[in-house]
């Protein structure tokens, strides 16, 4: 069996083979790449064809004519292998209009040059129809035109140029990318050696252009790829595309805590001087110190932890999320760490709270956060036997100042008279807003005798001092009321502290106001002033 007829019975199988993987990635073209593959494998399929019909043809001038159309096929095949290894790799970009019209511009002007190679030769400089037996003829070229090689050339480099960008995402890859990209890059090199060693006439004895067969060997690579390893299902593009461009840092460290892979996002973050240091390779631990104690518990679970980092002279909040990944056999091969910005959750997360506890008159502690910050000063107390006492705190006359000056000078009055608090008293003491111009003071181990002095001394000061506003300098008394435990028992609640102490404010007021009183039923006088 001669060349020609090994030709003629391979060739329909292998165009089998290419029309049933094309049609297999036609029901996949939703996924990126299998539109360009079903593309290149129909235009292979199509040279397999015409190729054949080359060899069958009944005459000389079909078998030209024929050959000169099977150009249609030799020139699109490579332009879309190229599409299908850069959509694979999710470089999509180069493939949309209009620069995927670019590679078709020499392709269109060679097979014009085809059409009307009798006139120029640029393609086939010097050729002949010889048959080879008495039903098989053969397009014999001797010698090719100048634009042939200018072709030739520009084909090799678009399926160098795939093979290089699979080879470059081989090396990226883990171990299932590459058996599928290893399987892409065999079929991508298949067809040129094929052809590379018929035009050269590398081997003399080989009269006929295997290049068809060699394309279809490609084919039987990939469908490989797409069966075996399941190529059109798992793409190494959903590294590029979510890992790459997702918001969060990500980190893939070895058992030893380095990094092997990290995407742009944790780069900046640990190399925002140099963004050319990949950080491959570097310890985790130079970097994040925080992170790698997690690394010694071999677990499966998700480990969280907070962290600050100095980016561009601003201190910048980080939670990070780690797992251990893990082999068929169960064993920790590694850690991915994933890095989130939460500053500005903090951020909003502590006004919030602030809200939920800060008056928002006065910025003092609002009467449901004063009450829960009270009780635990009453178990604090209990627990350690340490004397507490309480203030109420009223304005006199506060109503009289609404009604003279308006409701604007009146909060003026009270948010100046809650700075006073704040910088008069002990940074222990608790202060809250009790409602409208009443305030509550909880002095933590203040006996008595120094909650008494503290309190006479809050009237002094105010009644000796004015209060400037917009209006005029105003000037206002308070009236205290003191309640005060020293043995402080499992019976003593906040409640009946504040009962006390309301009860010793009336007393203040109806004994003439500014002035400190005690419930009468405690061992003390009030302080008249």
């Amino acid at each position: 069996m001669d060349q020609y007829f090994l030709f003629v019975i391979l060739a329909p199988i292998a165009a089998i083979i290419s029309i049933w993987t094309a049609v297999y990635a036609w029901h996949r073209r939703l996924v990126s790449g299998a539109w360009m593959l079903s593309l290149a494998l129909l235009a292979i399929t199509g040279w397999l064809f015409s190729s054949t019909l080359e060899l069958t043809a009944a005459t000389a001038q079909a078998t030209i004519l024929i050959a000169k159309l099977s150009y249609l096929f030799i020139l699109s095949a490579p332009i879309f292998l190229l599409g299908f290894a850069l959509e694979y790799t999710g470089k999509e970009k180069w493939i949309s209009y209009p620069r995927f019209i670019l590679f078709w511009i020499i392709p269109t002007i060679t097979f014009f040059l085809v059409q009307t190679n009798d006139l120029h030769g640029l393609i086939w400089f010097n050729y002949s129809v010889v048959p080879v037996n008495q039903t098989l003829q053969v397009l014999r070229i001797t010698a090719y035109g100048s634009w042939f090689w200018l072709q030739a050339a520009y084909n090799y480099s678009l399926i160098i140029t795939g093979v290089v960008i699979i080879s470059n995402q081989y090396i990226r890859a883990n171990i299932l990318y590459r058996k599928q990209m290893g399987w892409i890059i065999l079929g991508a090199v298949s067809p040129l050696t094929f052809n590379l060693i018929y035009i050269l006439r590398l081997i003399p004895t080989l009269k006929k252009d295997f290049s068809p067969l060699a394309f279809a060997f490609a084919c039987l690579s990939l469908a490989i790829g797409i069966f075996r390893h399941r190529l059109l299902d798992i793409m190494p593009i959903a590294r590029n595309t979510i890992i790459e461009n997702m918001e969060e840092g990500m980190i893939v460290l070895d058992i030893e805590g380095r990094m092997i892979d990290i995407n742009p996002v944790a780069r900046r973050l640990l190399f925002p001087s140099d963004q050319e240091v990949t950080g491959i390779g570097a310890s985790l631990i130079d970097y994040l110190p925080t992170a790698t104690p997690s690394l010694a518990k071999d677990d499966q679970k998700n480990r969280g932890f907070e962290f600050a980092i100095e980016v561009n002279e601003r201190k910048r909040l980080f939670e990070g999320k780690l797992s251990s990944l893990r082999d068929f056999q169960d064993k920790c091969i590694g850690y991915l760490l994933i890095l989130q910005d939460i500053t500005e959750q903090k951020k909003l997360y502590q006004e919030i709270e602030r809200l939920a506890s800060r008056d928002t008159l006065t910025d003092l502690n609002n009467r449901r956060h004063l009450f829960s910050l009270g009780e635990k000063e009453i178990d604090r107390a209990k627990r350690y036997k340490h004397p507490i006492s309480l203030l109420i705190i009223d304005i006199d006359f506060f109503k009289e100042i609404n009604d003279t000056y308006g409701h604007v000078i009146g909060d003026q009055i009270l948010k100046r008279f809650s700075f006073f608090l704040q910088s008069t008293l002990r940074s222990v003491d608790i202060i809250g807003r009790y409602g409208g111009d009443e305030f509550i003071v909880i002095l933590p181990q203040a006996s008595l005798n120094t909650a008494h002095i503290t309190a006479f001394r809050l009237c002094c000061t105010t009644d000796n001092n004015a209060y400037h506003t917009e209006a005029e300098e105003i000037h206002i008394t308070l009236s205290i009321g003191l309640s005060s435990e020293s043995n402080v028992t499992h019976n003593t609640n906040l409640h009946s502290l504040l009962e006390r102490a309301d009860r010793a404010l009336y007393l203040a007021k109806s004994r003439g106001r500014n002035q400190v009183a005690l419930e009468e039923t405690q061992k003390n006088t009030q302080a008249q002033l």
